[in-house]
Parts: C-alpha cells; structure tokens; sequence
C-alpha cells in the first residue's frame, strides 16, 4: 500500500526547543524503535495527551513523521509517539498485525503489536507526566487499520481513534465492549484501500456500519459538503452520528471525493492533521476526568471564504460569543477579539496576509467551534 503525502508544501516551523529523539524498548524478545516528540511548552507538573501515529505498509516512522503531528503539539501540548512497525516474511515490507488480510492471510500475524504499543504507553507513562485520560492513536493505510484494532482490544487505554484510509481486517473479530468516539478518512478514488473494500478488509460503508452500530447511533445527525476553496479535483463531505450527543458514541466520516491513497495536508479543503488533533481533543477516557467541554460544537457562519484583502469578513455565531481568536498554521494567534452578545461580526481582512488560518469560537454557553479561513 503506497503511501503519498502532500506535505512539502507545510509551512510550520519547529520550536527548536522541542525534543525529539530516536528510541526503542523491549518487547517479547525484539526491539522495537519509536520516534518521540515531546514540545517545548511541555511541563511536568502538569498531566500531557499522547498521541501515537502509526505508518502505513512499507513506510517507515520517520517519513509518517513528517505528516504535521509535531508541529500541531508544540502549540496544542501533547506528546507525539510514532512507531517502527516490523518487517514482514511474506511482503517484504514493514507491516502491523493489524488483522488486515483475509481467511488467516495477513502481514506479520505473529507478532504482538497490540501488545507492543500497550507497552510503549506503559514506557512513555514512566518517563512522562501522561494524562492516562487523554491517550489516542491514528494512523495511515495499514496503520489505518492497526488503530482499528487498536479500537477494537485496547480501548480501555486508548480514549478515541482516527483511521485514515484503513478500515477493519477481515482478519479478526471486533468486540470493543463499549461505545468508541471515531474517526475516519477516505478517498472515494482509492486504488490501494478500496473506499467499496479491497482484500485487506471491508468497505468504508461496513466500516461506517459496525461502529454506528457498536456506538448505538441513531440516525444521521449532521451532514456537511465543505467549501471547495482549493482547485485540487478533491471535494469533502462529512457524516457525523452519535447516540443523542452521547461523547462516546460518535462517529465522524471525511469523505474525500476524487482522492486516492493519500494523507491530505495543509493546501486542500481538510488537513487530516488538524482535523484528527480537533477531533481528540473532546474526548477524555472519562468524560468527567479533565474537565473538558462536551457541550456539542454550534453551527458557525464564515462568509466570504475564501475572502481576498478587499473584503469584509462576515462571522456569524447566531448566539452569544466569550472569544474569537485566530491563529496562522504556525499556531501563532493573528488576531483576539472579546465577546459579543449577538455573535456577529465584521472584520477587515486586508491586514492578513495570504495563507489558511484557523478560527476558534468560544461561546458564551461553553461551546466551541472551530472552523478554517482562506485568504487569497
């Protein structure tokens, strides 16, 4: 499964301060290596999410390195793990034993990567003040499909879960035992993960199907096509579901029509980075543990967008607002406004300069919303 990145174009820049260092840990007998990136705004005293990204088939953990985790942490503050999965007798390529495959033929079936990863949240915990609350994983291709499994026997370590281009394997039953928050994207146009199935597992619909079904989801909650700002032959639709507002029980789809097998990046309509981080960051192990807001995102109204230097930026709340603040790629805030009881206001975008911001709404109820700004 080939994996492709549009990523060269990503204009973050490293705190220099970060760490991040090659490691490994024994486990049932071999040793096995991570990369491990912990911010510079990290402090001890204080409980940090983790996040571990998983490559897919053949790649490595220094390439699925580079898909914008670490920079997205040095602002948001958590640790990033990436794994080295092993090589594999029968492919000839790095795999997990994910469980992707058919009739007990898969990669690496003997090797125990559930346990593998349990051990290295266990490794990490010792060395750093982890929030044991806050821990998730995603991962690309076949790593798509470990974080699947993941989601299916260690969701009693692991809070939620996004897979990219990587369903469940026909190779192993899935018996989460509790309602899983879950995320997923795909390309209609996969050639290597087919979005209606592939040898390696089932289709996007199944996959849509076993977690609706495992969460108790009632119907269709909410349906979006996103503006098509980038002219890439790429459109996305968004499903979401859930059991009544219920956190553990979402399940939130990216439909990327025209896309095949590819980690999206910062130049299209939906950077996969961004959106997985948006997406963890409501969902504790316990609701109650952290504190976090579970008070479901409001509809949000930014328009024109894309907007251009000659014009007024509308943003429209529709309900009382505590804060906007808006903030480049670099996570560095361009501008902070204070609170409106209307939830309306109009801005002049001539002093942005072109590029993708991002802009957070905190409502005045507790709510936030968080949506994506191009100016041209």
């Amino acid at each position: 499964m080939k994996k492709y990145f549009t990523l060269a174009a990503l204009a973050i820049v490293c705190n220099t301060q970060a760490q991040t260092v090659t490691s490994s840990i024994q486990h049932d007998g071999l040793t096995r290596e991570f990369i491990r990136h912990v911010p510079s705004i990290y402090d001890a005293e204080q409980p940090t999410p983790l996040v571990l990204v998983l490559h897919g088939l053949g790649d490595n953990m220094q390439n699925m390195s580079q898909v914008g985790f670490h920079q997205v942490s040095d602002t948001a503050n958590f640790i990033v793990l990436t794994p080295q999965a092993l090589m594999d007798d029968l492919t000839q390529a790095t795999a997990w034993n994910s469980g992707a495959g058919t009739l007990g033929i898969g990669p690496n079936l003997d090797i125990d990567d559930v346990g593998f990863l349990s051990a290295l949240i266990d490794s990490t915990a010792a060395d750093y003040n982890i929030d044991m609350d806050r821990i998730y994983v995603t991962g690309f291709s076949n790593g798509g499909f470990m974080t699947n499994r993941l989601a299916c026997e260690l969701n009693d370590r692991i809070s939620a879960f996004a897979s990219v281009a990587g369903t469940i394997g026909g190779n192993i039953t899935c018996n989460p035992g509790r309602a899983v928050p879950i995320c997923h994207f795909h390309g209609t146009s996969d050639s290597n993960v087919g979005y209606d199935g592939s040898f390696f597992g089932g289709s996007v619909t199944d996959w849509l199907s076993f977690w609706k079904t495992n969460n108790q989801c009632g119907p269709e909650e909410d349906y979006r096509h996103l503006a098509n700002s980038f002219n890439n032959g790429f459109t996305v639709e968004t499903y979401f579901y859930s059991d009544n507002g219920a956190p553990d029980s979402r399940v939130l789809h990216y439909k990327v029509n025209g896309a095949d097998h590819i980690w999206l990046g910062p130049q299209n309509d939906v950077f996969y980075t961004f959106e997985i981080w948006r997406f963890f960051n409501n969902y504790p192990l316990r609701p109650n543990a952290t504190g976090i807001s579970q008070v479901s995102a409001p509809e949000l109204s930014i328009y024109p967008n894309p907007t251009n230097g000659n014009s007024i930026l509308t943003l429209d709340a529709k309900r009382a607002v505590e804060s906007v603040t808006l903030t480049d790629l670099r996570g560095r805030s361009v501008l902070q406004l204070e609170g409106n009881s209307t939830g309306r206001y109009d801005l002049f975008t001539s002093t942005l300069e072109t590029g993708i911001y991002n802009i957070t709404v905190v409502m005045a109820d507790g709510a936030v919303s968080t949506s994506r700004l191009v100016r041209e």
